[in-house]
């Protein structure tokens, strides 16, 4: 066999392994799931202090960091009387994921543990969030909550962003409050109106909303208040359904 003809296998060869590379590769790629960022607002106001609702929250929260993986961002943080002045984000973490080139069975096992202890780290921490502060908050503000939700996505780079609030629900701030206010259509209009008007709308394009603890003193209300949510996520450009609006999380399969 000449040499040329060794050369020419040999490089047929090499070509073949680089291109099975690249397929491999690719394929491994499009198997990922997109990466997501998630942020939990907690209403620990007066009208949410009830052992029940509070525990309630934290399985929920569970369920939500159960669904976190290598490659997501998790942040958290608290619903007050005054939320945007107030604001801490006592929960920030980023779940590393390993490149194709750093894998291995060892490496991600590894990896895993670790995240794994960062959770329950982060499981401890809103505990003392949502369990073991006994300040006394009067009113919710939850409109100005969202504007933290703003600012946290788009510190957080990645492919989806879903924002769960464990809340009644309930506005009480300065500006409204939804146990006396008349939550017609014209009335709902009027409110997203003005805060359009006041450049007040957080800007949540493409944000998937979930809603766990809401409720009200009848049905009327209740869905009084969740058509208003609804209405004003739309005008943020988020998206709120009505299956995920409840008393509790239902589902996460995110």
């Amino acid at each position: 066999m000449s040499i040329l003809i060794k050369r020419l296998i040999s490089t047929a060869f090499l070509g073949g392994v680089v291109i099975i590379f690249v397929i491999m590769t690719a394929k491994c790629v499009s198997a990922e799931e997109p990466a997501k960022a998630v942020f939990v607002l907690f209403d620990i106001s007066d009208s949410t202090k009830k052992e029940s609702i509070r525990q309630r929250y934290l399985e929920d929260f569970k369920l939500v960091l159960k669904k976190i993986n290598p490659g997501d961002a998790i942040a958290a943080d608290k619903i007050v009387d005054q939320s945007i002045t107030k604001s801490t984000i006592p929960v920030k973490e980023e779940f590393k994921k390993l490149s194709f080139f750093e894998g291995g069975p060892l490496k991600e096992k590894k990896l895993r543990l670790k995240q794994s202890e960062k959770k329950e780290e982060i499981v401890k921490t809103t505990e003392e969030i949502i369990l073991k502060q006994n300040i006394k908050i009067a009113s919710t503000d939850i409109l100005s909550s969202l504007h933290i939700a703003e600012r946290v996505f788009k510190g957080f780079k990645r492919d989806k962003y879903i924002l769960v609030i464990m809340s009644d629900m309930i506005e009480e701030s300065k500006d409204y409050n939804f146990t006396r206010e008349n939550l017609t259509e014209k009335r709902i209009s009027e409110i997203i109106a003005k805060e359009k008007k006041k450049h007040m709308l957080p800007d949540l394009t493409n944000v998937k909303v979930y809603v766990t603890g809401a409720t009200a003193e009848n049905r009327d209300r209740f869905f009084a208040i969740q058509n208003f949510w609804m209405r004003y996520f739309k005008e943020c450009g988020a998206s709120l359904s009505k299956e995920n609006y409840g008393s509790s999380l239902l589902n996460f399969n995110e």
